[in-house]
Parts: structure tokens; C-alpha cells; sequence
């Protein structure tokens, strides 16, 4: 269920809208506001889906208040409604809601209200979801699936400085061909790349983090993890990557690290240990 901002000056109008959509049974919270302070301190402070304005008969007068929703609800991409008892095109005529505003009239139909209403409601969650989808993509490595190098360094980051506050284990570790392997990495690698992060992440927790950090190169962040217990996180995808030794002819190497003085509690220290380990 979703919440709604209803906005009107007088309490008349407001208890006009509220019980104009009780019957859509849209709505599980609804908030009422009289002025654009009020509405302002709601979509900062609570989860809203959409925003109802009266426009019963303030006119001309409704101008800074509607200008002001409308500026709102374009900063919190919100549905913004007005509710009146005259036809919309003459509310756009007039000038008092912008041509291309929702409107509702009280005369309308419960059916026809919940109609509009939904698909409004629809529209946001897509887009919504559609910008999360986009937020994740641009982490995500397109050839393999999995994290991409700049959100490998964000959460190693942030284990670096958790294992260095509070003293809890962290482990990394660099996937890698054999050296000797180079030449045949430029031409069966790619393809086998995908399939071996799968078989990797496989092997591993859900709080696990398996990340591509370059052409050729795999990284795991092992949060809470000793390095005793990555060593057998390790036999363990050891173990199953020779199962598989006739889908995955290219031989593979690890080197694994942990968090401690010498590398300085600091990525670069961090990687170089792990990188030494290969």
C-alpha cells in the first residue's frame, strides 16, 4: 500500500479529497498540509508516492502554493494531482495548473479515479526501479556478470576500515592465469571467464564479494574471514576448478592476504601481499 500528501488550506477541502479516494483503497497513510512548509518536512522526513492539491475555489490565489507543489514534486519525482469540481482544460485555460498537470474531478468516478491513480502509481515504481536497475548496471561487469573494479575498491575500502577499527578478520584474494599461460589466455580466456567466476561464486557465501578487477583477474573479499579460513575457502574452489579441469584448460593461481601491520591496513599494501602471494 502507499502513502499520500493532501494539500489544501482549509480542513473542508482536505477531508473533500480524503474521502474522494477512500473509495480506490489505494492509499495505507495519508498525510494532511495546509501549507508548502508542511509539505516540504514530509517528503524530507517520510516515504510518500504522490501528492493530492485542492483547487476548490482559490483561483488566482492557489498560484504560489500550486507553483510551489509543483516545484516540490519535480524534486522528489512525485505524482502530483489536483483535485477540483471545474473541468481541467479550464483549469489550464486559466493559468492556475500547469497544461500538462493530472487532474481529478470530484465528479469522477471511484473507478475512474483508482484507474488514473494506479497507473501514476505504476509509472513511478518503474521508473524507480528502472534508475536502481541503472544504478547497478554501471557496477556490474557486462562480460562476466559479476562486480566490476570500482565497486571492488568502495567495499575494500570500507573492510580495510572496519578490520582496522575493530580488530575482526578480512580476507582477500586475487584469482589469476599461470604465467606460462599468457599466450593461451588471449584466446580462451574471454570465453572461459564467465564460467569460472560462476564456478567461483558458486563456492562461496552470500556475504562474499566476487569482483572483476582486470582483463584477466579476479578479486574475493571475504569479510570476516581469517586468512587460516580463506586458505580453505581456497581448497575448496581448488577442489571443484579441477573437477572441471576439461572445461577450464587454463591453469589457475591464488594469492590471498589479510589485513595486518605490515601491509598497513591500506589497499595498496593489501593488494601487493596478495599480489606477491600469486
Amino acid at each position: 500500500m502507499k502513502a499520500a500528501i493532501i494539500v489544501a488550506e482549509a480542513a473542508e477541502e482536505r477531508r473533500a479529497i480524503a474521502q474522494f479516494l477512500k473509495p480506490t483503497e489505494l492509499f495505507a497513510q495519508i498525510h494532511f498540509c495546509g501549507t508548502s512548509e508542511e509539505v516540504e518536512f514530509l517528503l524530507e522526513n517520510s516515504a510518500v508516492d504522490i501528492i493530492f492539491c485542492d483547487l476548490y475555489s482559490q483561483g488566482q490565489q492557489a498560484l504560489p502554493l500550486t507553483a510551489t507543489l509543483v516545484a516540490a514534486a519535480g524534486r522528489y519525482n512525485l505524482p502530483l494531482i489536483f483535485c477540483s469540481h471545474l473541468d481541467p482544460a479550464e483549469l489550464s485555460q486559466l493559468g492556475v495548473i500547469p497544461a500538462a498537470a493530472h487532474c481529478l474531478n470530484y465528479e469522477s468516478s471511484p473507478a475512474a479515479a483508482a484507474a488514473l491513480l494506479s497507473q501514476l502509481l505504476q509509472d513511478k515504481t518503474s521508473a524507480r526501479a528502472s534508475a536502481t536497475l541503472r544504478s547497478v548496471e554501471r557496477l556490474i561487469d557486462s562480460s562476466s556478470g559479476i562486480y566490476n573494479r570500482f565497486y571492488f575498491d568502495v567495499i575494500l575500502d570500507q573492510e580495510l576500515s572496519r578490520s582496522k577499527l575493530t580488530g575482526r578478520p578480512f580476507s582477500l584474494l586475487l584469482i589469476d592465469a599461470e604465467q606460462e599461460q599468457l599466450s593461451a589466455f588471449e584466446g580462451n580466456w574471454p570465453k572461459l571467464f564467465p564460467s569460472v567466476a560462476l564456478t567461483v561464486k558458486e563456492q562461496i557465501r552470500t556475504s562474499d564479494l566476487l569482483c572483476r578487477i582486470e582483463k584477466k583477474r579476479l578479486a574475493l573479499l571475504l569479510p570476516e574471514t581469517s586468512k587460516p579460513n580463506a586458505e580453505r575457502v581456497v581448497d575448496r574452489i581448488q577442489s571443484k576448478l579441477r573437477e572441471l579441469a576439461t572445461e577450464f584448460p587454463i591453469a589457475l593461481k591464488f594469492g590471498l592476504a589479510s589485513p595486518n601491520r605490515n601491509n598497513h591496513f591500506n589497499r595498496h599494501g593489501l593488494l601487493s601481499e596478495a599480489e606477491a602471494a600469486l
